[in-house]
């Protein structure tokens, strides 16, 4: 027989027990059962002795029918009384006299009588079992209370066992673009609330929302609830609403220093853009702005601008005439004036004929969890699935090929008995978009200068989505790509789930079914980031992501449970401190396909390439150039919806 629930707080419950349930039999007033079950914002206190029957939840008095007793230096108590305080859900079988209790992502399993219980299919010893007294079921109460989350205590002296919880209400947040429009222009807010527990916010209630009609000042406001039924304090953004006024486009308007120039002469390029109704200008939009030209003829370069409002100005032009008077190459000219991430058109199949350096990788660092098989994915489902304790990567990259939109969460649950610190350290998301490199490059180069992010304490069987502040509708044919360091004092658990709109995966990550993998890696590997030094002599190159002078990562799929080969080495972390004995150039050279990504070099982080893509071979990126005796430390990921291999090049100066 299985009782009614309400449901709570990240998949726990309120349990409203059926009368049927005799062997459970237990009077509690309805003021302290309300207590229990709508105080959502406040603690939660459960108290007994030995020996009594009456009992206080939140301060008013329940009586038990069977009081507490201690049996071999275990403190038994009605079972029906730790569902109705612990919030959790209870199976009785008759047949097996089998106890199943449930609360939120905990099962435990016991039967009277029986030394061994279950939470979540693990066996533990009981030092005594559950027994039935006088028609009562009782069970081992701490042993209970901590597998379900909460803190129990016993006073030797007064012989008192208390019980506490306390959940803390959610905090509502709006996010705007701006605080001013005019009324019928477009208005953009999203509700970035979030709980200080990690709970999920199951209702929002907003107020003053656009369109507003009139002019005016509007509050616009909202206030989230929480899985417990806690209500946060309402926030509110004020908007500022104009009366109708037709916004005149901005002005796209630059000069150049020189517009006859020499090959390899550098052009300066002055920007002179204004808006006439003092709107700022939010976005420009550059092509063929070189810094310099390395072949004669005319060369048009256009600016266009757009205001906060939204419109775009007319594109401007000027012409750029380069003579035959030659002053440099296009390599000579970025070896000189050296842009990190600037590309330049370059003889691929020479690059081939260097050197290749083999380093001696030394491995650590974080255990990598890899998302990306099936990376399309055509609707909800577990993708992957694994535990980890300590530093870990959490990577994923999919595609929406199904019809409907999708959302993708990263789910950590505590399955252990002790609570669990869970700290994310650094992180970098990009999408959904339909444009697999511009994802992969973004969410590197947010990965690579991020300052890390929020914290959570998981009680034992709770579980929080790790990627909640970032989480967005995935249209169909779009793509999305996390990556998310993070460090727990305890082990827990990871999933990575697909699902529809309106499904919550705090409440049915666990009931997914495996999606199948695809020809693209995933699983767990261990000491996933991988550190070289290497002297950059001239003319030699080092391969990344190749399998040979760079192994491919070998792991376990702990999903299909079999060995995991992660080729290209997505998500590892490569650490690499280049010495030039001599000036020398240091460039990226992709090998495999269209690349788009980022480094992290000392102290700045930059684009690779700043602008577009890198074009496999023919093309290469400037990374800097070393002086005589110089040390760089570069960090990089292989970034998501490139190819590999990736060669580094190295270009000395000729030596006097």
């Amino acid at each position: 027989m299985e009782v009614d629930l309400v449901k709570v707080r990240n998949r726990r419950y309120i349990v409203t027990l059926a009368a049927a349930l005799i062997l459970l039999a237990v009077i509690i007033p309805a003021g302290a059962k309300a207590a229990a079950a709508t105080d959502s914002g406040q603690t939660l206190q459960v108290q007994m002795q030995v020996g009594q029957v009456l009992a206080r939840v939140n301060g008013q008095e329940v009586s038990l029918a069977v009081p507490p007793v201690i049996r071999e230096g275990t403190t038994l108590v009605p079972l029906r009384f730790v569902a109705e305080a612990l919030g959790a859900r209870v199976q009785w079988d008759e047949a097996s006299r089998s106890i199943t209790v449930t609360r939120g992502g905990t099962t435990v399993q016991m039967a009277a009588d029986q030394p061994a219980a279950r939470v979540n299919g693990t066996v533990y010893s009981l030092v005594v079992p559950p027994q039935i007294v006088n028609g009562t079921t009782l069970v081992p109460l701490r042993f209970v209370g901590e597998a379900m989350g909460f803190a129990v205590g016993f006073a030797a002296e007064t012989q008192t066992i208390s019980l506490t919880w306390s959940n803390r209400p959610p905090v509502a947040r709006i996010e705007i673009g701006r605080d001013t429009v005019y009324v019928g222009e477009k208005f953009s807010y999203a509700d970035v609330s979030l709980d200080p527990d990690g709970d999920a916010l199951v209702a929002r209630e907003w107020e003053n929302t656009p369109p507003w009609p009139q002019p005016g000042n509007y509050h616009l406001t909202l206030k989230v609830q929480d899985a417990w039924g806690a209500w946060s304090e309402p926030v509110s953004r004020t908007v500022t609403v104009l009366p109708p006024q037709d916004n005149q486009p901005p002005v796209a308007r630059f000069r150049v220093a020189k517009s006859t120039v020499a090959q390899g002469e550098t052009v300066d390029y002055f920007d002179e853009s204004y808006d006439p109704d003092g709107d700022a200008l939010v976005e420009y939009r550059w092509e063929g702005n070189q810094r310099a030209f390395f072949a004669a003829g005319q060369y048009p370069v256009r600016l266009q601008v757009r205001d906060a409002a939204g419109q775009w100005s007319q594109p401007t032009e000027k012409i750029i005439t380069v003579t035959d008077e030659f002053l440099m190459s296009e390599l000579e000219y970025n070896l000189r004036y050296p842009l990190p991430g600037a590309k330049i058109n370059i003889d691929g199949s020479r690059v081939l004929d260097f050197p290749v350096e083999r380093v001696t990788w030394e491995t650590g660092g974080p255990t990598l969890l890899l998302s990306n098989s099936p990376e399309n994915v055509s609707g909800e489902g577990l993708l992957y699935a694994d535990r980890a304790q300590g530093p870990a990567r959490l990577y994923f990259y999919h595609q929406n090929t199904g019809t409907s939109p999708l959302y993708f969460y990263v789910v950590a649950a505590n399955r252990g008995k002790q609570p669990v610190n869970l700290e994310i350290t650094r992180q970098g998301w990009a999408g959904p978009s339909p444009d697999p490199l511009t994802v992969g490059q973004r969410a590197l180069l947010r990965f690579l200068d991020s300052q890390g992010g929020r914290g959570f304490v998981l009680q034992p069987g709770q579980s929080a989505v790790v990627n909640a502040a970032h989480t967005r509708a995935v249209p169909s044919g779009q793509v999305i790509h996390g990556i998310y360091d993070v460090i727990s004092n305890g082990e827990l658990e990871f999933a990575f789930v697909a699902l529809p709109p309106g499904r919550d995966p705090l409440l049915v990550w666990e009931e997914l079914q495996p999606l199948a993998p695809d020809n693209h890696p995933r699983g767990t590997f261990t000491s996933t980031d991988r550190w070289a030094d290497l002297e950059a002599k001239n003319r030699t190159r080092l391969a990344l992501g190749d399998g040979d002078i760079d192994p491919y990562a070998q792991g376990w799929d702990a999903l299909g449970n079999r060995p995991a080969v992660n080729r290209g080495n997505y998500g590892v972390g490569y650490r690499l401190e280049i010495y030039a004995g001599r000036r020398t150039a240091v460039l990226t050279n992709p090998r495999g396909g269209a690349y788009a990504g980022a480094i992290a070099d000392r102290d700045d982080v930059y684009l690779v390439p700043r602008n577009g893509f890198v074009a496999a071979g023919a093309q290469a990126v400037i990374n800097g150039v070393l002086e005589a005796g110089e040390k760089t430390k570069m960090f990089f990921l292989i970034p998501a919806g490139s190819s590999t291999p990736v060669n580094f090049f190295f270009l000395g100066e000729p030596e006097a």
